[in-house]
């Protein structure tokens, strides 16, 4: 297999390599005339009249016309299709054949029966280079001699990677979809970014056979987009903002079966979660199994069976606290347990801790199925929530509660999100509220009655929330498709956006662009909003 360079760019080239040789075959046959009529005219021992001069000029003119007839004639046609330059260079060679039968014919001065085409390499090196690209000449090629055109043409070629070996390296040296693009900065090396407020949808993705279950951009970057359904499958799309063939384009899916179009018994993905490096992809299903998959390959790397059989794992959240970054997460479970798992140890499935495979530490004192997990204080604590309505606060790496938060008037709080200042934690709660509380030592995880968001409907969905970049900003999901937009200092809705027909029920914001904002809903479609 070959890759073809810019079509244009090689048309332009071979128009020139054609040119070239034309020019470089009428000199030679003008040379050969040139000699041959002095050579007569040597022979005849007198000057030349007038009339040998007109027959020498009409006899050059003639050959002219008959060469040019030929090669416009015989000339290969160059099509869009065409990028085996090898086979260029035979049609050429054939046409050239052909001339040299019309000028053998027309000149047959001396009785010689061939004609010398041979061109000398300075003459060649010095022509083609002034048209060929630099990127496609190799050095090596100028200090070869006593070779024909043609030859030297061919090894140029072949060298330059259009056909053989040399462009299967090519083929490997492709842009890894985990590279940002040129001129991308980092989250944390950009300036102070003001949220704005989403208006416009800019894009719908469509994909997913059934419900959208989680949306989630690359960390840092933001340049891809992860989502995860009850089909079964893990979509990464490609979420750059240039307008380009690869906008909106899925560019990876993963799933258990080869063909997700297949109505097959495809077990749905609850949550879905990137590393904190954006190399691998974690999702907990409600079979209990979490699986660990690479986002370059698209091979599943790991996979972990995290709840007791017949339980779900609700969700998945990689540590983001020193040489433990991305190697470690915990799993939240249907089973009253939070399953912490380290991934460079090779995963057995065994009996230890009742039917978890390998499990490096078991948090256990929830009253119900645990439905979130957030790290606080730089990944060194972290807060569950549960279906008892409750609150716990963790040591990482101690199994033992350090805060207890529950009061009579307290709702289930099935999703939780950090503020970008790591002050405050906000908790979606089953009584239509977003409510927030202080996660510092001075304010002891208190509520805070004056950060009260309302307005949305989500009794019954675990409908997500996000914040923009620099926390200004909160968004909500809601149970009737629409998209809550509140400021974060006066509590104030901005704009509620009917987004989807079904229940939308994911947020996120991108972790650069302020005013990009994504969206998933039960209706199986994922939409950018800006």
């Amino acid at each position: 297999m070959f890759k073809s360079i810019n079509l244009g760019e090689e048309r332009s080239w071979r128009r020139n390599v054609v040119r070239v040789e034309r020019e470089l075959e009428m000199e030679s046959i003008r040379e050969y005339v040139d000699d041959s009529l002095s050579s007569k005219s040597m022979s005849s021992g007198d000057g030349k009249s007038r009339n040998e001069e007109n027959e020498e000029n009409n006899e050059i003119q003639r050959v002219e016309m008959d060469f040019n007839a030929n090669v416009k004639s015989s000339a290969p046609k160059i099509h869009d299709s065409e990028v085996n330059m090898q086979g260029f260079i035979r049609k050429d060679g054939d046409s050239r054949r052909e001339c040299d039968n019309v000028v053998e014919k027309r000149m047959k001065l001396d009785g010689s029966s061939s004609i010398n085409h041979s061109i000398r390499e300075t003459d060649f090196e010095s022509k083609l280079y002034s048209f060929v690209p630099k990127q496609y000449i190799s050095k090596r090629d100028a200090k070869q001699s006593n070779k024909s055109a043609q030859t030297v043409l061919l090894n140029r070629i072949e060298s330059h990677g259009f056909t053989g070996e040399k462009n299967e390296t090519k083929l490997n040296q492709q842009k890894s979809i985990l590279e940002p693009p040129k001129g991308t900065r980092k989250r944390s090396e950009m300036e102070v970014l003001s949220g704005k407020v989403p208006r416009t949808c800019i894009r719908t993705l469509k994909g997913h056979s059934k419900a959208v279950s989680t949306v989630s951009f690359f960390p840092e970057y933001g340049h891809l987009l992860m989502s995860t359904s009850l089909d079964g499958s893990i979509r990464v799309w490609n979420a750059e903002m240039e307008k380009s063939r690869r906008s909106s384009q899925c560019l990876r899916v993963f799933c258990d079966d080869i063909d997700v179009n297949v109505k097959r018994n495809n077990v749905a993905i609850r949550d879905g979660r990137f590393s904190p490096d954006g190399r691998v992809i974690g999702t907990a299903g409600y079979n209990g199994i979490v699986n660990i998959w690479d986002v370059e390959s698209g091979q599943k790397l790991n996979r972990i069976v995290a709840a007791k059989s017949g339980r779900s794992a609700n969700c998945v959240r990689f540590v983001s606290n020193g040489s433990e970054s991305g190697n470690e997460m915990l799993v939240g479970c249907e089973d009253r347990r939070i399953v912490q798992f380290d991934l460079r140890l090779k995963q057995q499935e065994n009996d230890a801790f009742d039917g978890c495979s390998d499990a490096v530490l078991v948090y256990e004192s929830h009253q119900g199925s645990v439905n979130s997990v957030v790290f606080i204080d730089e990944g060194r604590k972290f807060v569950s929530s549960s279906e008892d309505r409750s609150l716990r606060v963790w040591e990482y790496g101690i199994p033992v509660v350090i805060k207890y938060i529950a009061e009579p008037e307290m709702y289930s709080m099935p999703i939780t999100a950090l503020h970008p200042n790591g002050k405050v934690m906000c908790c979606q709660s089953m009584n239509n509220e977003v409510v927030s509380y202080g996660i510092r030592e001075s304010d002891r995880f208190r509520k805070n009655v004056k950060k009260c968001f309302r307005g949305h409907l989500v009794a019954g969905y675990a409908c997500g929330l996000s914040f923009s970049p620099d926390g200004s900003i909160l968004a909500s999901a809601d149970s009737i498709g629409r998209t809550f937009l509140w400021d974060w200092k006066t509590t104030k809705l901005l704009n509620c956006i009917p987004s989807h027909d079904k229940v939308c029920i994911d947020v996120d914001w991108h972790p650069t662009i302020p005013n990009l904002l994504a969206t998933c809903s039960w209706d199986a479609t994922i939409k950018l909003w800006q």
